[in-house]
């Protein structure tokens, strides 16, 4: 019943938003959504970060405070719910020039959010096992449990970085950024690969903990940056829809992912896996210069 409560919760997850590109359209502001985007993720990540301190502490005081903890600030989440404020609608509603159809464009942003995003998820969760194997060649199991207790919180405070520089970043590459973050995906799965081959000592895990932060650097970035063209592309009536189909194609690209993964395991090594991803991620290129192309020329039609 929990896990059925927390998928069905999950399935509003993204809904913030839609009411805040909503509210910026209506009141000329779109152009504020990745500032204002980036500063809540930012808030997140600060608040991930202490939780990250804090929550095995909590865990040895008693194993429900944790849980305590959490029914507790999604109670208070609940109470902000009703102060949330969507501007109203003017009477004579424009209409959108692009139309109520998802296009081409827009399926293609779709279908680029499910893969790129199912990859960093995918890969910090391989990347992070991977390590943990690495690490246990040469030390004892209570040592790894501290190394990846320290490099987690090392990732957290990357994506923390990654979210107080994305502004000014994203202000001078613009869509640009595209290139970016898909040479630095790849560059991810490059360094746990070479980090590997280093040898079974702490030169290699440096150099794989920093392919496995990178994972942390791009994910609220890259979502930031291709919700928001997604919502300028699409009429505001049909944001909803587009948010289930994002969380939709990541749910399914991850357990496609997942699949080939587990198959690969039974008969070879985690470096094989690591391949595998880095591949499929130089396939992204063609289907991210496409998406650009079209992003430039239909903002040039505008």
């Amino acid at each position: 019943m929990a896990e059925i409560s927390y998928m069905i919760g999950l399935s509003f997850k993204g809904m913030d938003n839609v009411i805040l590109m909503k509210n910026l359209k209506k009141t000329d502001r779109t152009s504020e959504y990745v500032k204002i985007q980036t500063k809540g993720n930012t808030y997140y990540s600060v608040i991930t970060l202490l939780i990250s301190l804090v929550s095995g502490v909590m865990f040895n005081i008693s194993p429900y405070f944790p849980m305590i903890m959490c029914m507790l600030v999604s109670f208070v989440n609940f109470l902000l719910t009703f102060y949330l404020y969507e501007v109203p609608s003017k009477e004579e509603k424009k209409t959108n020039k692009i139309g109520l159809q998802i296009d081409k464009l827009t399926l293609l942003m779709i279908l680029l959010y499910g893969l790129f995003y199912a990859m960093i998820a995918v890969g910090q969760k391989n990347g992070k096992l991977f390590i943990q194997l690495n690490l246990q060649d040469f030390l004892d199991v209570g040592k790894v449990a501290i190394y990846m207790s320290v490099i987690i919180f090392i990732s957290r405070i990357v994506r923390l970085f990654s979210n107080l520089i994305f502004v000014k970043v994203y202000d001078k590459l613009k869509n640009k950024i595209a290139y970016l973050f898909e040479t630095v995906l790849c560059l991810s799965f490059v360094l746990l690969i070479v980090g590997n081959f280093v040898g079974k000592n702490i030169y290699g895990i440096i150099v794989m903990v920093v392919g496995y932060c990178i994972y942390l650097f791009l994910r609220d970035p890259f979502s930031t940056w291709l919700k928001k063209e997604i919502f300028e592309h699409s009429d505001e009536s049909i944001h909803d829809k587009i948010v289930n189909g994002l969380l939709l194609g990541v749910k399914i690209f991850t357990l496609l992912y997942g699949i080939v993964i587990s198959s690969m395991l039974t008969k070879l090594s985690y470096v094989y896996v690591m391949i595998f991803l880095l591949v499929v991620s130089l396939i992204f290129v063609g289907l991210i210069i496409k998406i650009i192309m079209m992003l430039d020329k239909s903002k040039s039609n505008t």
